[in-house]
């Protein structure tokens, strides 16, 4: 914010340095403290202190979480509570949960907060320690009308070709990388290449090679 308040930059420049700011988030692969978590969030959910709505959600995408709390000590400390065999919660501390509930939960905040308010989500290797089922259902967050309406975006990175599987991506919305010797890295929109059409198997035709960007090792 410090570049707002700078006396010599024009309108133009902070009204792009603002929007840059308030309408585009980077998830970052640093691991953030409890108190961060859900911060972008937390504000606009049904209920925040218990963190309800978020609990809803997980537990629509299969994580057995029942319940979320803060709990203030030293630190904040995020506290996620599950169930027994006999039905009984028991409470873990959040750092406790595998690496892959961790990244969701960093996925889900910002995904969360980018449908709440509009703007762009950038997510570097969305699939990262995920299920691809749990890959899609986030890309489908984006593309739903229903839980899209202020007309955020997401600009994502993958290794998975599960994501190219159900017709979830139409052909404008597919960049395929290439490496080359003289440009670095090229990419290339799967409706650049000919006789493509929506509804085709992107995943079995990328997996033949037909878009190029696909390594062929050997041993």
């Amino acid at each position: 914010m410090l570049a707002l308040g700078f006396a010599g930059l024009s309108k133009e420049a902070t009204s792009a340095f603002s929007y840059i700011a308030n309408h585009i988030g980077v998830l970052a692969e640093v691991k953030r403290s409890a108190s961060q978590f859900f911060t972008n969030y937390q504000h606009k959910a049904e209920e925040p202190t218990d963190f309800a709505f978020l609990t809803r959600l997980l537990n629509m995408l299969d994580i057995d979480i029942v319940r979320i709390e803060k709990k203030q000590g030293f630190e904040e400390t995020l506290i996620a509570y599950h169930t027994n065999s006999e039905g009984d919660e028991v409470a873990f501390d959040f750092t406790e949960e595998s690496e892959g509930t961790q990244r969701l939960f960093r996925v889900l905040d910002m995904t969360l907060d980018r449908l709440a308010t509009g703007g762009i989500a950038i997510i570097d290797s969305i699939d990262l320690l995920l299920h691809p089922r749990l890959s899609i259902e986030l890309v489908r967050m984006f593309k739903s009308r229903r839980l899209n309406t202020k007309g955020a975006q997401l600009v994502f990175t993958s290794n998975s070709t599960e994501l190219l599987s159900d017709g979830l991506l139409r052909v404008s919305e597919i960049g395929i990388i290439n490496k080359t010797l003289i440009k670095g890295s090229v990419v290339k929109r799967v409706s650049d290449f000919k006789d493509v059409r929506n509804g085709t198997n992107f995943r079995e035709q990328y997996l033949q090679g037909t878009y190029t960007g696909i390594p062929f090792p050997y041993l």
